[in-house]
């Protein structure tokens, strides 16, 4: 794959991919919460309906390959194919990224599995600010998890994933969560208005998919409500700053300090 603009990038073929390479089960149960019927009973053959969702397209040979929606969403080993479709976890000591690491994982695997694997990884290693109400102690966790989730969901959905070698970062220090998703803003998408419901989705089918899976709520809808959560719960909002490769998202902690 080469850097690419096009709006829905995530339709481009993916070389040395068949039909064989997609997980069944896993799409049969994406068409049965869509359909609510069994895959088998299905009025239309596999083959039409996958080309029909854009999940199964035709190289500029005639051959009949993944795109890189259906291999990402759907495919049995994605990473065999585009090595570079995962995140990268860090839990780092400190308030800055050094030397010593707590925790680290590669999450791989189809981008449901990749969401669930990162606010996991996320959730079991922030520490809890503890605080006495009255007669009864309450555990209060650093960030919300509709928060960590929107933002984790928002990397997946709207990264360049036509930049080879670059995988997502998600990097927990001790008074941040930090998001570093491949690529500039898609489109006419701007730091201004992506605080108010706007949307113009670089991977469309991908969107699409996992907002019928119930990752997404609304599209557009991701980072105003990020904010209100984050403002909510750490008296802050998340910082959005844009470089030349790369978009960040910053979660500032709502952990009240330890004595």
């Amino acid at each position: 794959m080469t850097k690419s603009d096009l709006v829905h990038f995530d339709e481009v073929p993916i070389g040395k991919t068949s039909s064989a390479d997609l997980e069944l089960e896993a799409f049969g149960e994406y068409y049965q919460r869509i359909y609510e019927q069994p895959l088998a009973e299905a009025d239309m053959p596999l083959t039409p309906m996958l080309e029909n969702m854009r999940f199964l397209v035709t190289d500029l040979r005639g051959e009949q390959r993944l795109s890189l929606a259906g291999l990402l969403l759907f495919g049995k080993r994605p990473q065999d194919f585009v090595s570079h479709a995962y995140i990268s976890a860090v839990r780092w000591e400190g308030v800055e990224a050094g030397e010593t690491i707590i925790d680290r994982q590669d999450i791989m695997g189809r981008l449901a599995q990749q969401i669930e694997q990162a606010e996991a990884f996320i959730l079991r290693n922030p520490r809890l600010s503890t605080k006495i109400e009255r007669v009864q102690q309450a555990d209060r966790r650093e960030y919300p998890r509709a928060a960590i989730r929107e933002a984790v969901v928002n990397a997946v959905v709207h990264r360049d994933y036509s930049l080879e070698g670059a995988q997502i970062l998600l990097y927990i220090l001790d008074d941040r969560l930090e998001i570093r998703s491949p690529g500039t803003l898609p489109n006419s998408v701007t730091l201004n208005n992506i605080r108010t419901h706007y949307s113009k989705p670089r991977n469309e089918t991908i969107a699409r998919v996992l907002l019928n899976l119930g990752y997404v709520n609304r599209l557009g809808s991701g980072i105003p409500r990020m904010i209100r959560l984050m403002r909510e719960h750490a008296g802050r909002e998340p910082d959005f700053e844009l470089g030349s490769a790369q978009f960040l998202v910053r979660l500032w902690s709502g952990a009240e300090s330890r004595p």
